[in-house]
């Protein structure tokens, strides 16, 4: 592994620190916000579910991409439909990607019969909102683009993402995890990390948020277009 290919990105992070966390910074919060909020049992489960979703900002929604627009929807004229769906998404005891689908092909359905719009917009992205609002240690915020420009710019693993595909999600997930041990080992990164988070803010004790966050920055705020980092002998992805 080319460890100082890494740690420049790192330090390249950690310098733009304070412009990177003015705006991402809300990402914690609408974490911190979810898990105060949602109730998968409310008796008015569309009102609680607005609310829970209500600090997302451009996480379930900007330019054309109307997720959280379409999922309130949803539960104002179905609530008992999309409180199972979410009830399900949350099952743990199921396996992730069926889970993912599982959900996507019911929206469809519900979509269909409720004719609103052409486009329902839960794709992956706003899936892996959903997971990660309520499982923040377990899953990762996830964009395609996002993934893609990364690894173009860093060549982090060899592999090329497909739009809408879940090997994408995948491997997104498993980069995520073997970047996230690189990044602990960074004390100075993560005392920066902890010195932004108040009581307003979720923990983020996993460092997921974190890694997402690093990813992104590079994807958008760093060019790194000159690293090429090379850890394939540091570990071996998922089957896919």
């Amino acid at each position: 592994m080319q460890q100082n290919s890494i740690q420049s990105l790192i330090e390249q992070y950690k310098e733009n620190f304070d412009l990177i966390n003015s705006e991402e910074n809300y990402k914690w919060k609408a974490i911190k916000h979810f898990q105060e909020n949602f109730d998968i049992e409310a008796p008015d489960f569309h009102a609680n579910l607005k609310e829970s979703l209500s600090k997302t900002k451009n996480l379930l929604g900007s330019g054309k991409y109307f997720p959280r627009r379409m999922i309130r929807e949803f539960a104002a004229q179905k609530p008992e439909a999309v409180r199972t769906l979410f009830k399900d998404l949350y099952n743990e005891e199921k396996d992730i990607y069926q889970r993912i689908l599982s959900f996507q092909a019911s929206i469809d359905d519900v979509h269909a019969e409720l004719k609103i719009g052409d486009n329902h917009y839960q794709d992956n992205r706003a899936v892996l909102v959903y997971l990660n609002l309520m499982y923040p240690d377990r899953y990762y915020l996830f964009k395609y683009q996002m993934f893609k420009t990364f690894l173009s710019k860093t060549s982090f693993v060899d592999f090329k993402p497909v739009a809408k595909d879940l090997i994408t999600v995948r491997y997104f997930m498993d980069t995520c995890d073997n970047l996230k041990e690189i990044i602990k080992q960074d004390a100075g990164l993560l005392q920066m990390h902890r010195g932004r988070l108040t009581d307003k803010h979720y923990a983020d004790l996993e460092l997921n948020v974190l890694t997402q966050d690093f990813i992104y920055a590079i994807a958008r705020h760093i060019d790194a277009t000159q690293i090429t980092i090379d850890i394939g002998t540091v570990f071996t992805l998922a089957d896919v």
